[in-house]
């Protein structure tokens, strides 16, 4: 996955997406990353490939690392909240009431900055 800006916009729509598609809103990383990579057009196990990280080179997957990326803006947003479980996510109780699904041919544009 190359990190163009486009990109990045349309992975944060994809996650936000993923969650809000979601049976009751609640889902696992693990369904997260596979739902996503569907959404994305591209394998689960493509989002496995692994690359050294930092001054250590501690190989990680930068896919999966972006994804949480997300996800944990989507949290600090109050999209979605832990569930109670380590690794389940589910949308809060104030965005599942506001989120529906975009009617055919509409498209949603997201983005997220410093300045909020």
């Amino acid at each position: 996955m190359k990190s163009t800006p486009s990109l990045q916009i349309s992975l944060f729509a994809e996650v936000a997406g993923v969650y809000a598609e979601s049976y009751g809103g609640v889902l696992d990383n693990d369904s997260l990353y596979s739902k996503v990579a569907a959404r994305i057009g591209t394998t689960p196990g493509a989002l496995d490939v692994l690359t050294p990280i930092g001054r250590a080179g501690v190989p990680r997957s930068t896919a999966k690392r972006k994804i949480r990326w997300y996800q944990q803006t989507l949290k600090q947003l109050g999209v979605i909240e832990h569930a109670g479980k380590r690794g389940v996510w589910r949308l809060s109780e104030n965005a599942g009431k506001d989120l529906h699904r975009a009617a055919t041919g509409i498209k949603l544009v997201a983005f997220s900055t410093e300045l909020g």
